[in-house]
């Protein structure tokens, strides 16, 4: 298998997202009350364009966010504003958000679009070519013992970090059952091995799938427009990045990728459970629960 060239953005994406950022950081400190939610916002959204300038068509999704805000800019403008300094303000502000992002959600879509796709092969012969960190097969781990293999969404995600959380408390009920703990990631092995410490999971199972090769061959594809734009994913968002404290970091692999989890034992694939959107939570002690399968 070889690796695609990556896609390019157009010369002026970088600089647009950079002196946007610094833009929407410096007046994030302006609005007074009552309006402190638009500038936590404009430090968000600032904050996102600033980190994610090197490579547009990757962070993608800031120009989600980017398009929606300017678009609530203009509309405000024109609408409710009345005519004034602030409301050319405001207008001019939205253009320059929005225009630009739509152009570059457009060279994403279509960068997305001409992704080669390999061929999916057997599941076994998927499982042999799984290794882990010890070069261990995950077909040669499921005929030991069940193994709940979970797929993770890029590290910065505040659901990857959420779902480590829980996985870390509930290891020691997976682990009673008679089930072992596979984590799949698309960073490096050394990456993975730092970030999963934070969670006392450095000594888990792990697999690293950059190229998200074992994400399509199990089916996992892509987050679309309408997952992202989900109001009760956005919810999610909020309540696991700042109610919980998960927070969010900086994007390791695709923001794309979708992930799932499954229980497979002696090469088989017992259960499933694949992620309608990516704030799902599935119940991780109940998918680990193995029944007992018949002797070849």
């Amino acid at each position: 298998m070889t690796d695609a060239p990556p896609p390019r953005s157009e010369s002026w994406m970088p600089a647009w997202m950079q002196s946007l950022g610094l833009l929407l950081l410096a007046a994030a400190p302006w609005p007074q009350p009552p309006f402190w939610g638009l500038r936590a916002a404009l430090g968000f959204l600032g904050l996102g364009m600033f980190l994610g300038h090197r490579d547009p068509l990757r962070h993608w999704p800031q120009a989600v966010q980017a398009l929606v805000a300017g678009l609530g800019l203009t509309g405000w403008a024109l609408g409710w504003a009345g005519p004034g300094p602030a409301a050319w303000l405001a207008g001019s502000l939205g253009l320059l958000l929005a225009l630009p992002s739509v152009r570059l959600l457009g060279q994403a879509w279509r960068a997305q679009l001409a992704t080669a796709e390999a061929g999916r092969a057997p599941l076994q012969g998927v499982m042999a070519e799984a290794l882990n960190q010890h070069g261990v097969s995950l077909l040669s781990r499921s005929m030991e013992a069940p193994q709940l293999v979970v797929f993770l969404r890029h590290f910065g995600c505040m659901f990857c970090r959420e779902a480590l959380a829980q996985l870390a408390r509930d290891r020691a009920g997976i682990e009673a059952s008679g089930t072992r703990l596979v984590l799949v990631h698309m960073a490096s092995d050394a990456e993975a091995r730092d970030f999963f410490g934070r969670y006392d999971l450095a000594d888990v199972d792990r697999i690293s799938d950059p190229r998200r090769w074992l994400y399509f061959q199990l089916g996992l594809g892509r987050a679309s427009l309408w997952h992202l734009l989900d109001l009760r994913a956005w919810w999610r968002s909020f309540s696991a990045a700042v109610l919980n404290r998960h927070g969010i970091g900086r994007l390791t692999g695709s923001a794309l990728q979708m992930p799932g989890v499954f229980l497979v034992h002696r090469g088989t694939l017992v259960s499933a459970f694949v992620h309608r959107t990516p704030a799902d939570r599935p119940d991780y002690r109940q998918l680990s629960i193995c029944p007992p399968l018949p002797r070849a």
